[in-house]
C-alpha cells in the first residue's frame, strides 16, 4: 500500500465530504412519496412540515454514517476494486480514525434528527440501521438477499415519511414503492458487474458476483422494470386509491414512470460500474420527467 497522500485542508475537507456521499441523498427523497399522497386530504401543518424535514435529514446523516463505517470495514476489499480504490478511506486520502470520529458525529446528529420526528420514526430508524447492519455483516455477498436488503431499505424510507407526518400509506402505495426498490437495486448490481473483464474477475472482488452475471441482471432488471411499471399503474386504478383521492386522473401520469423507469434501466445497463443513481442526476431527460411526474400529481391532488 503506498503512503497517504499529504493533502491541503481544502483537499482534506473535499476527501471527508466526499467519504459521506452526499449524491446519495438523492435516495432519502423516498420519504415524500407517502406524505405527498397522504396529506392531500389532511391538513400540512407546520410541525408535520418540520418533521418531514427531519426524517429527511436523518436519512441522509444516517446513511453517511452507515457508508463511512462500511468503507473503513472494507478498505482492503476496496483497495482491489477498479473504482472503489479510490475511495477516501482505501486511498488513504481519508484515515481510519478520522472516518470513524466522522461516522460518530453523524450517528449523534442523525438520532437527534430522529427523536425530533417523533418516537415512531425513531423506531424506523433503528430498523434502518439494523438492516443496514444485516447487509454489511451478512446479506451482501448473498445472492438475491442483498437485494432484498437493499429495497427494504427504501421501504423503510417510505415508511418513515408516512410516520413523520402522521398518515398511513395505502398498501398499493408501499407495493409500488416496493416493486420500485427491487428495481433499483437490480440496477445497482447491473451497472456494477459491467466494470469488470470478466465473471472470474468479479467474483475475485464480490462473491456474489460469481451468482450475478450481466446476463441474468438484465432479466432480473427487465422483470423488475415492468413489476415496477405495472404496480404503478394498478395503484393509480385501485378502487382504494380513487376512492380516497377522489379521481380517477392520476392514471395519466403514468408516461412519466415509464420514461423515467426505462430511461434508468438504459443507463444502468451502459454503465462500467457508476452509480446509475448519481448519474440521472446529470440526464436533463429523466429530471424533466421526474419534475414533470411530480408537477401532474400535485396538480391533480392539490390543485383541483
Amino acid at each position: 500500500m503506498q503512503a497517504p497522500p499529504v493533502l491541503t485542508q481544502r483537499d482534506a475537507f473535499r476527501e471527508h465530504l466526499r467519504l459521506l456521499r452526499p449524491k446519495q441523498w438523492v435516495k432519502s427523497f423516498f420519504v415524500l412519496p407517502a406524505p405527498l399522497f397522504g396529506l392531500a386530504h389532511a391538513q400540512a401543518t407546520a410541525p408535520k412540515l418540520a418533521s418531514l424535514a427531519a426524517a429527511f435529514a436523518a436519512f441522509c446523516l444516517l446513511s453517511s454514517f452507515v457508508y463511512a463505517v462500511n468503507d473503513v470495514l472494507d478498505a482492503e476489499a476496496d483497495r482491489r476494486h477498479p473504482t472503489k480504490k479510490l475511495r477516501p478511506v482505501a486511498s488513504g486520502s481519508v484515515g481510519v480514525g478520522s472516518a470513524l470520529s466522522l461516522a460518530g458525529g453523524l450517528l449523534v446528529l442523525g438520532s437527534c434528527l430522529s427523536a425530533a420526528a417523533g418516537a415512531g420514526f425513531a423506531g424506523i430508524m433503528l430498523g434502518y440501521l439494523a438492516n443496514n447492519a444485516a447487509y454489511i455483516f451478512l446479506l451482501k455477498d448473498r445472492v438475491i438477499a442483498d437485494v432484498l436488503s437493499i429495497s427494504v431499505g427504501f421501504m423503510l424510507r417510505i415508511l418513515g415519511g408516512a410516520v413523520a407526518v402522521g398518515v398511513e400509506p395505502s398498501s398499493w402505495l408501499m407495493i409500488c414503492g416496493f416493486s420500485v426498490a427491487l428495481f433499483l437495486a437490480f440496477c445497482k448490481r447491473r451497472s456494477e458487474v459491467e466494470i469488470y473483464r470478466d465473471a472470474q474477475a468479479a467474483a475475485d472482488v464480490r462473491t456474489v458476483f460469481r451468482s450475478y452475471t450481466a446476463e441474468k441482471l438484465n432479466l432480473l432488471a427487465g422483470a423488475t422494470a415492468a413489476i415496477a411499471i405495472v404496480t404503478y399503474m394498478l395503484f393509480t386504478v385501485s378502487p382504494e386509491t380513487v376512492e380516497r383521492h377522489g379521481t380517477k386522473a392520476l392514471i395519466y401520469t403514468s408516461p412519466f414512470v415509464v420514461y423515467c423507469v426505462f430511461r434508468y434501466l438504459m443507463k444502468a445497463m451502459e454503465l462500467r460500474g457508476e452509480d446509475a443513481a448519481e448519474t440521472v442526476l446529470k440526464d436533463t431527460g429523466f429530471l424533466a420527467a421526474a419534475a414533470g411526474w411530480l408537477a401532474a400529481v400535485a396538480w391533480i391532488l392539490y390543485g383541483t
